[in-house]
């Protein structure tokens, strides 16, 4: 199952009574519907500087990850249902000893499509072939830099050295079996520092298996962040200027893009206000997600 193909799909259909006119008939007729994101832990391995969890003193949390009967009784509950599985949400799922587990679970209940985020610090030859033998959808990394200075300068505690071997490693037991499955999908958090870096990630990445990239604009949360230096006008023009030449190298390299075509202002991408009106809030809420979304 192509997902990036529904939700363009999903896109196309504005209408809101269209949409769900639809759920409703793929329920009638016995499909999956449910759209399930779950983290197993609340914690990670590394520190970056954009996100909300790095901010939290580690001391003061209290270390939890979900036991493996308990994702049990979640999957025969749920899983049936499930069309698309998302095994992560804000932290690192392969710091859970049982995740490969979890893995395997969740394929034996014919998902459709199941995929996880990680940092990719912890890639190892057991994931890759516990994710190749499964016939895992799709693994998503999580990178923001074509160089070891600016990737270590965002993620704290990471290494460039060891995420080039990690999926270098994914990529050859891909090969040896001829299996296409996981696809690797890169998420790409783009700020001052690292949007000239784009196009020269793009010619390097692709090279090492990927095959969708998505380019994330940096979002500031008011209550966590103070650093609007993290993403100013500059980087917003200079995104603007490249992102044509982002779209041919994907085109060449056969790269699956999501991005934004432009930024209007800075504002509107680095505080998670909706700048939106009321009225025109209400005249777009044909979302159906409240109804499939877990």
């Amino acid at each position: 199952m192509n997902i990036y193909r529904l939700q363009n799909v999903y896109r196309i259909l504005k209408n809101g009574t269209v949409r769900l006119t639809l759920l409703k008939t793929a329920r009638i007729i016995g499909l999956r519907t449910l759209l399930v994101r779950m983290d197993l832990n609340n914690f990670c391995n590394i520190r970056c500087i954009m996100c909300p969890a790095s901010k939290i003193d580690s001391g003061t949390v209290l270390k939890k990850i979900m036991s493996l009967h308990h994702y049990q009784k979640i999957a025969a509950d749920i899983f049936p249902r499930t069309c698309s599985l998302h095994l992560s949400c804000g932290y690192e799922p392969l710091l859970v000893d049982h995740f490969d587990q979890c893995l395997i679970i969740s394929k034996k209940y014919r998902i459709p499509f199941v995929s996880f985020a990680t940092n990719g610090m912890l890639i190892d030859e057991h994931i890759c072939r516990v994710m190749i033998k499964s016939q895992i959808d799709e693994i998503i990394v999580s990178t923001d830099g074509a160089t070891p200075q600016t990737f270590e300068s965002i993620r704290k505690g990471a290494s460039f050295s060891r995420l080039i071997q990690n999926l270098k490693r994914l990529q050859e037991m891909k090969k040896n079996v001829n299996s296409k499955k996981p696809i690797l999908r890169i998420n790409y958090t783009f700020m001052d520092r690292n949007i000239f870096e784009i196009p020269d990630f793009i010619e390097k990445f692709s090279d090492f298996g990927m095959e969708i990239l998505q380019l994330r604009p940096l979002r500031i949360d008011s209550t966590v962040f103070n650093r609007r230096d993290l993403f100013t006008k500059q980087g917003m023009n200079e995104y603007n200027q490249i992102i044509g030449k982002v779209q041919q190298i994907c085109k060449r390299k056969n790269v699956w893009l999501t991005a934004l075509p432009a930024i209007r202002s800075v504002e509107h991408i680095t505080s998670t206000d909706n700048n939106e009106s009321i009225d025109k809030r209400k005249k777009n809420n044909a979302c159906i997600l409240p109804w499939i979304l877990l």
